[in-house]
């Protein structure tokens, strides 16, 4: 009973509640904000649920870590420049960013737990099958199938990508990770979701961060790297 239980989070948090905040948040911050949000944020989520749990010890460097990473958060978010026009939405979507990142932590940190019983596999696959059952009704209220007919093949092929590649594989690469070296190591390696969601945004949509922003996303890295030190023994 409480592996259902377990897997029912997982499939709320890691399927449901992380892609709804993600792509609705899409819809009014630039996607160089959706690499460095929830990747930077979500290493300090799971951290701080372990340390909650007493699985982990807080120590000061990782309280540092966290600090540097709300900071860093914040010149991102580059509050200064949201007061006027339509720059407000930005802010709304750099808010859903950070719940999708609150909930990857939380999802990251429940796989953790499971697949101490439970396979990696199965942890993804029943996990993905709960998030997707609260996932349809929120879909067909979109009346999908009108857009779906003439969406361009660029499209299709993105959808394709994002099915195989950025759900399917990295979802379950994920937790061989979690399962194999442990939730604190595999975290680190969200740093790299920054740097290649910058350059993609810059290669491909063309889009650009300012120089303090910039800084702001180099002390969230920094953070985040601060977070993942081991306790002193």
């Amino acid at each position: 009973m409480r592996d259902r239980w377990a897997l029912f989070w997982i499939g709320i948090f890691g399927t449901f509640l992380n892609h709804t905040f993600f792509f609705l948040a899409l819809r009014y911050a630039p996607a160089a904000h959706g690499a460095l949000i929830p990747s930077t944020t979500s290493p300090v989520w799971t951290m701080l649920l372990a340390a909650g749990r007493g699985q982990e010890r807080l120590t000061a460097i990782r309280g540092v870590g966290v600090a540097l990473c709300l900071v860093g958060v914040v010149l991102v978010v580059h509050p200064e420049r949201l007061v006027t026009g339509d720059r407000g939405t930005v802010l709304l979507g750099d808010f859903l960013f950070l719940l999708g990142g609150a909930a990857w932590g939380t999802y990251s940190y429940l796989s953790a737990v499971a697949m101490r019983r439970l396979s990696a596999v199965a942890t993804l696959a029943f996990g993905m099958v709960i998030g997707t059952l609260f996932l349809i009704p929120s879909a067909l209220l979109e009346r999908p199938w009108i857009t779906l007919r003439v969406a361009h093949v660029s499209a299709w092929g993105a959808m394709v990508f994002l099915i195989l590649a950025g759900t399917l594989l990295a979802f379950l690469w994920w937790n061989v990770a979690l399962s194999r070296v442990g939730a604190g190591r595999t975290a680190v390696f969200t740093n790299l979701v920054p740097v290649f969601g910058i350059l993609l945004s810059w290669l491909l949509l063309g889009e650009r961060l300012a120089p303090i922003q910039l800084v702001g996303a180099l002390l969230a890295v920094g953070g985040v790297m601060a977070c993942q030190q081991p306790p002193a023994r």
